[in-house]
Parts: structure tokens; C-alpha cells; sequence
């Protein structure tokens, strides 16, 4: 099936979850990382339960602190 990650076309197996599409984009879970699906924000906690569908919206969003 057809998602979109980071603004990108990307195919993924049927009933992927957030953590495999992490992992098929090279990703991982980090502290500083916040999941977005069609604009919701996704726990870390339900990342391999959250399963992707059919034209979805995953972005990963970095942290940047500084002064």
C-alpha cells in the first residue's frame, strides 16, 4: 500500500504498524522524536500497536533546543 512519510510516496506492507514503518525508513524511537499520523500525535507507547492505513500521513518531527 501507498503511504506518505515525510512528505515522501513510500510503499509499506498491508497493516503496518508505526514502529515497522520506523524501521523501513531506517528510523527508531528517540527522545527527541515526536510521530505525527494525518496530524494526530502518536505515543511512543502505542507505536506497535497504531497501524498505518491506505494513503496515510506519518511525519517524524525532531526536537531542536538551543539558545
Amino acid at each position: 500500500m501507498k503511504i506518505t512519510a515525510s512528505g515522501i510516496e513510500v510503499d509499506v506492507p498491508l497493516d503496518s504498524t508505526v514502529e515497522e514503518i520506523l524501521s523501513i525508513l531506517g528510523e527508531k524511537a528517540r527522545y527527541d522524536m515526536a510521530v505525527e499520523l494525518n496530524r494526530a500525535f502518536v505515543h511512543t507507547r502505542d507505536y506497535s500497536t497504531t497501524t498505518i492505513s491506505e494513503g496515510d500521513e506519518i511525519e517524524m518531527i525532531y526536537m531542536a533546543s538551543g539558545g
